[in-house]
């Protein structure tokens, strides 16, 4: 199996997780923003990204990519701060980037990374702030998950977890061999 993982990261929790996979997959991960991938060569792709208000950087190249190769199967995995029990936001947000009705076979998986205020850019600093009013004040108005999303993001956390790139990586090994995932 000849499998590449190909990941955009902020600040090193997709990098990590992109890490966990290649390692699992015996293959390399490439930073997508230093290094540019021929997917032509594979037998099966892994991107990787993170959410940026609701966005994914890097998910145009890899739709370009996806649309240059189409005999070579892609799996996809997004990181983000929500827990991965609360589907519904991230399912939303997967949905709105790479549409079911336009991509019906792609694996998407979601993987909790964490977060780390002080690696953000100056504008990403900037935009938290404003988030961090929002939540302060529904935390002020007895909102629960609110003041727990906002001591989590003030303090700064690492929810990333080996264990949870196991159903990814099964996907890749199926994919590889021309099996659809289970």
């Amino acid at each position: 199996m000849k499998a590449v993982v190909m990941y955009r990261s902020n600040t090193g929790f997709t990098r990590r997780y992109a890490t966990w996979i290649a390692e699992e997959l015996g293959c390399e991960a490439i930073d997508m923003a230093v290094s540019p991938v021929d997917v032509g060569d594979f037998d099966v792709v892994v991107f990787g990204s993170w959410f940026h208000a609701a966005l994914v950087p890097g998910s145009k190249e890899c739709k370009h990519l996806m649309a240059e190769h189409p005999d070579v199967p892609f799996v996809v995995f997004v990181v983000g701060a929500t827990k991965p029990e609360e589907t519904e936001q991230t399912a939303e947000a997967l949905e709105r980037t790479y549409p079911k009705a336009d991509y019906p076979d792609l694996p998407r998986f979601y993987l909790r990374g964490g977060f780390d205020y002080p690696s953000l850019s100056f504008m990403d600093k900037m935009l938290m702030k404003m988030m961090f009013k929002e939540l302060e004040k529904k935390a002020a108005s007895g909102d629960a998950d609110a003041a727990e999303g906002l001591a989590g993001m003030r303090e700064g956390f690492d929810a990333t977890d080996r264990e949870a790139i196991g159903p990814l990586v099964a996907c890749a090994k199926e994919l590889a061999v021309g099996r659809a995932c289970r």
